[in-house]
């Protein structure tokens, strides 16, 4: 029987203020047959990459004196085919285009845990 698309593959989400929203999306993800790693901290999440790149990186737009978009461009240096989302407090046509020159989907919160498997599913294909 082949594999899902979603069946074994990695995230990492990362957000600076963990809170009920990434424990639903963590759920969801997880029911959609994804492994999730979860983290607050932009350090650990460097760390999660280096060790164990995933497939996914999920990650806030606000990482303390960092930001998602200085994750992403850091792990595409060595992880090119790792798909990227970073999730953003509000919408920024600037930090949108950026994203999109490091191959990275930018969303705009408020967002389900359903908006983001679809991006998740999305990203993967």
């Amino acid at each position: 029987m082949p594999l899902s698309t979603t069946e074994g593959r990695s995230i990492l989400l990362v957000q600076a203020e963990p809170g009920l929203d990434m424990l639903s999306a963590r759920a969801r993800l997880e029911s959609a047959g994804f492994r999730v790693r979860l983290t607050s901290s932009f350090d650990e999440a460097k760390r999660f990459i280096t060790d164990d790149p995933p497939d996914v990186l999920i990650t806030d737009l606000q990482l303390g004196p960092y930001n998602g978009l200085h994750l992403v461009m850091r792990s595409r240096v060595d992880h090119p085919q790792m798909a990227a989302i970073v999730v953003s407090p509000f919408t920024d046509a600037a930090l949108a285009d950026e994203a999109a020159q490091h191959h990275a989907t930018f969303l705009v919160r408020p967002l389900s845990a359903q908006d983001l498997l679809d991006a998740v599913q999305r990203a993967v294909r």
